[in-house]
Parts: structure tokens; C-alpha cells; sequence
């Protein structure tokens, strides 16, 4: 999936913020700054500029959280399924793993 559909996929609330994440190339040396984003292998699909710490922030504040552990996914041609440790299921077109430094 390219950058700008995976752009026009994620929720307005998010899409009309995603400004607040991205650092000031000129006062911030973005080189420090980067989000990297990796595929279910673990390699990596492309690094931009960007605030960890302010992108975790505004997924909190934005998203809906549930509280129930995600334990698996399943993924076809039509999208993938999270799948929770109370046996609940969440389609989407895309599932990002937005759990910390140290996820698995």
C-alpha cells in the first residue's frame, strides 16, 4: 500500500491533525525525529519524519481504546481482522501496531 492511499484510509480525525506529529525540518533536525513503519515480518517499509511520543498521544486521544489485549490478526484480499483476548473481531482496510518501543 502507498503512503498517500494509506493517507486518504486513516480517520478524519487523525488526517486533519497529522500535522502535530510532523517536526519543523529546519528547527527541529528531523533526522531525530522518524517513525518507522514495518511490515508483519518486521521489515521495514519506509521511515518519515515524525514524533513518536506526539503520534502516540493524538491515537489516544482520537481513538476509541477498548482495553482488550489484541492476541492475532487474519488478513485477505478484502482486509484484515484484529482479533481480542475476549474473543471479539475489528475489520479494517489496515491494522497498525501502535504499542511501544519494546512491542514484539
Amino acid at each position: 500500500m502507498r503512503v498517500k492511499s494509506l493517507l486518504k484510509r486513516i480517520p478524519k480525525a487523525i488526517a486533519t491533525r497529522i500535522h502535530e506529529v510532523v517536526p519543523d525540518p529546519i528547527g527541529d533536525g528531523i533526522e531525530n525525529h522518524v517513525v518507522t513503519v514495518h511490515d508483519h515480518l518486521g521489515n521495514i517499509l519506509f521511515k518519515t519524519p515524525g514524533y513518536q511520543g506526539r503520534l502516540r498521544d493524538l491515537l489516544l486521544e482520537v481513538l476509541t481504546c477498548n482495553g482488550v489485549k489484541c492476541v492475532g490478526y487474519h488478513e485477505n484480499e478484502e482486509g484484515v481482522w484484529a482479533i481480542f483476548e475476549d474473543g471479539t473481531k475489528e475489520s479494517g482496510d489496515f491494522l497498525v501496531g501502535a504499542d511501544g518501543i519494546h512491542s514484539a
